[in-house]
């Protein structure tokens, strides 16, 4: 129990303290410091690229002056919105034990020993509520440069405004999240929560006003263009969820502790050694999805449906999907028709965040993919290659994905009016073939071997770069219409037989993967024993 257990529990709090000093004393000495720099270096033209590319985007979009009055009235509540979303996610984080990771060597020995354990996890809840602030920052002043490119005003005084703005979000987000882990609140309560702070903001945003303490400092962001000395009430926010996270988190589970420290590691190992789908399975863990026990709805006998085995095997798996996975998919289309949109009417490299967002959602779309890639036995007893169930699971995969791609459309016509519903129709189409065709790569791709990367020589780096990014460039190719048809505008020339024109020649990209798949798909472990012997 959290608290105080006794007279030498003090001394205790200051021996694992001082251990820990020590542990990070011992680690700094194996630190390769030229490795440090080089981070450091990466760290600095990635940011460097990225303050480029967010400056470029700020100064095609220009609001008028006439219309500054009404972005105010709109963009405190978006950002607001924004806020909300990210609290939601921390709070639904913290009633799974998060969003604090720590060292199982700490959770299994310091959290279950005599010491008091508010002392021991208020370091790392301290470290947590700074990175959360830091990380705020860092997108309020990025957010804040294109602000001031877009509607005008001081480059410093939208990025103070908007990078304090978003530090203190950041800041009461990880609060709000260790507040739930330490009160232990259930996962029920932390969804109404969530549901409550996101549909105070989508009113806020539908009504244009600022009623809910996220839209006022939403509001705080937005101060170059009309300041209103209330909405710094709201800053109260940050400050108030700090010193109730300080307060509860020694009601820290520690078996929800314990089994997060076991699923971080795992996800770290994986995306080190780029298994992005065993990244996305462990990340499912970790936000604590579960299949339904009774699926949606039941499917009707076999005998009286002509669906083969495997397109059925694929549908009992997606109706017993639970509602957060299907919301997830929803909401990962929709963010892609906005991204398209960004694209068109502000800077066409935006389409490679569609083509991410795609991407991730053919991941959950191609289950039944993987499921046959991680259980090979089964394909020993089906009279079929096993490129022909590939192909399938393949098919049932971009099925799934026109429900989020249709969904992304209407966002898009939405956003951009009606006049774009043939573009955003051709794209939704390129774009479910591409992202299914992407993750059927890396899915099925096996697992770069010395041999493999041999003949490169000194170029072997690249050529592991090139591999690891080829899926992200095929789900990206299937949003290239949108860039063909902003170029065609630019440049003065029919803007829609050229996205139909670029729809064609993108359409060869899955046909080559469909190929490839037909041909060399991964072959059983017990089909190949018997050429190795014979061998």
């Amino acid at each position: 129990m959290p608290g105080s257990t006794g007279g030498g529990a003090g001394t205790a709090a200051a021996d694992v303290a001082a251990l820990r000093r020590l542990r990070r004393r011992r680690k700094l000495r194996h630190v390769d410091k030229w490795r440090v720099v080089y981070r450091i270096y990466l760290l600095l033209v990635v940011a460097g690229v990225v303050l480029l590319v967010l400056t470029g985007i700020g100064g095609v979009v220009r609001v008028p002056v006439k219309e500054q009055g009404a972005a105010r009235l709109l963009g405190a509540p978006l950002v607001g919105l924004a806020y909300a979303l990210a609290i939601a996610a921390a709070v639904r984080s913290g009633s799974r034990g998060g969003p604090l990771v720590l060292e199982p060597a700490d959770v299994h020995f310091v959290l279950q020993a005599p010491v008091d354990r508010r002392s021991v996890l208020r370091p790392a809840a301290t470290r947590a509520l700074a990175r959360g602030a830091a990380w705020g920052a860092t997108a309020g002043c990025a957010a804040g440069v294109v602000a001031s490119r877009a509607v005008g005003g001081s480059e410093a005084e939208w990025i103070l405004w908007a990078g304090m703005s978003a530090a203190l979000a950041g800041a009461t987000a990880v609060g709000a999240g260790l507040v739930g882990s330490g009160v232990r609140i259930g996962q029920r309560s932390a969804a109404a929560v969530a549901t409550a702070l996101v549909g105070w903001s989508v009113l806020d945003v539908m009504g244009g006003r600022v009623t809910s303490p996220l839209s006022a400092l939403g509001a705080v962001a937005v101060w170059p263009l009309s300041p209103h000395p209330l909405d710094l009430v709201a800053a109260a926010l940050a400050p108030a969820a700090a010193l109730a996270a300080l307060t509860t988190v020694g009601g820290l589970s520690v078996e929800a502790s314990a089994r997060r420290a076991a699923l971080a590691g795992l996800v770290r190992f994986s995306a080190s050694t780029f298994d992005f789908r065993a990244v996305a399975l462990f990340r499912r863990q970790l936000a604590g999805e579960r299949v339904r026990r009774r699926p949606w709805f039941r499917l009707p006998p076999s005998e009286s449906a002509r669906v083969s085995p495997v397109l059925r095997r694929d549908m009992h798996g997606t109706l017993r999907w639970p509602l957060a996975r299907i919301l997830r998919l929803l909401g990962l289309g929709m963010a892609a028709g906005a991204a398209c949109v960004a694209a068109w009417s502000a800077a066409v490299p935006i389409v490679a965040v569609a083509g991410v967002l795609g991407w991730v959602a053919a991941l959950d779309a191609s289950e039944g993919l993987g499921q046959e890639v991680d259980h090979p036995d089964r394909l020993a007893s089906v009279p079929r290659p096993a490129g022909w169930v590939h192909l399938r699971h393949m098919r049932f995969a971009a099925g799934v994905l026109v429900v989020p791609a249709l969904a992304g459309a209407a966002v898009a016509v939405v956003i951009a009016g009606s006049g774009v519903a043939v573009l955003a129709l051709t794209t939704a189409g390129t774009a479910v073939l591409c992202s299914a065709a992407a993750a059927a790569i890396t899915v099925l791709r096996e697992p770069a071997g010395p041999g493999d990367l041999a003949p490169a020589g000194e170029m072997a780096g690249m050529a592991i770069l090139v591999r690891e990014l080829l899926p992200l460039a095929v789900a990206t190719a299937g949003f290239v219409p949108v860039s063909m048809d902003r170029l065609a505008f630019l440049g003065g020339r029919p803007p829609l037989p050229a996205a139909l024109n670029a729809a064609f020649f993108v359409m060869l990209a899955p046909a080559a993967v469909l190929g490839w798949v037909h041909s060399n798909g991964r072959v059983p472990q017990a089909a190949r024993q018997p050429e190795s012997a014979s061998s």
